[in-house]
């Protein structure tokens, strides 16, 4: 018994200190956001101290109902909407600081679609989500989120006829959406893509691939063709809303991936 409690006090020591380590390296960068955040908060007092109790009220109100309704829709989604899944078998050989990052990006995708005012949403399914990512799952809050998550394995889950790996490196171009298919994000940090990971990945279980219609968009004024989990997510959903690929892109690729118009490279 005494073993027992001994080994569980060094396992909990050895977690907190990796994930000291990890927030201590981004502490600049979360002192810089909270700084932002202070000052939206400071705003927001100063707008709720020039209303009235009535104001306040409505205000709260109408807050609770939107939430409600998003939830709803989120709700819907998991059975009528698009399906996108988000593969997170990479994680096995990911460090923590990537798998932190996987989620964060997951929690951004996740809040466009808490406040997404268009008609549908996706239906959003986490695969390969082991227990090894349990702890990562409770600090980022996603065992709250109106979203699916399995243990299993992708090709356990779906019939390869039915799905499209999306991948940067497929000579496939996406061009429309097809409700009927189940298109699947690889859960890799763009920073730490491989070439032809998730093309192989995808070859190795009989998948079909496409890649996003970037270069066919923006042609040579594209820095890069690997996107970030989250514009890849909130460019599906905006094209199965309105089918146009140029106003997903605005809304969901970051301006670093792409040159202003009339700059050239050298």
């Amino acid at each position: 018994m005494r073993s027992t409690i001994v080994a569980i006090s060094v396992m909990i020591m050895t977690i907190c200190g990796v994930l000291g380590m990890y927030y201590t390296n981004r502490k600049p960068q979360y002192v810089a956001k909270s700084s932002k955040q202070s000052r939206r908060e400071m705003l927001q007092l100063k707008q709720l101290a020039k209303m009235t109790q009535e104001q306040k009220n409505e205000q709260r109100e109408r807050i609770c109902m939107q939430r409600v309704e998003q939830y709803q829709k989120l709700e819907q989604a998991q059975i009528k909407g698009l399906r996108v899944v988000v593969d997170l078998a990479f994680a096995v050989d990911q460090t923590i600081r990537e798998r932190h990052s996987i989620f964060k990006q997951l929690g951004c995708a996740y809040g466009y679609l808490k406040v997404c005012p268009l008609d549908q949403l996706l239906s959003l399914q986490l695969v390969s989500c082991t227990h090894e990512l349990a702890l990562i799952c409770a600090l980022r809050g996603v065992l709250s989120w109106k979203i699916g998550r399995h243990e299993e394995p992708l090709e356990q889950l779906y019939d390869a006829r039915e799905l499209v790996y999306l991948s940067p490196d497929s000579e496939t171009v996406l061009t429309q959406l097809d409700p009927a298919c189940v298109y699947v994000v690889g859960g890799i940090v763009d920073r730490s893509v491989r070439k032809g990971q998730t093309k192989a990945k995808a070859a190795s279980h009989g998948i079909r691939t496409a890649c996003l219609p970037l270069q066919e968009h923006f042609g040579t004024r594209v820095r890069t063709h690997i996107m970030n989990l989250d514009s890849v997510i909130i460019a599906l959903n905006e094209v199965a809303n309105h089918g146009d690929w140029v106003r997903a892109f605005k809304r969901a690729v970051p301006p670093r991936i792409v040159r202003r118009k009339g700059r050239h490279t050298k």
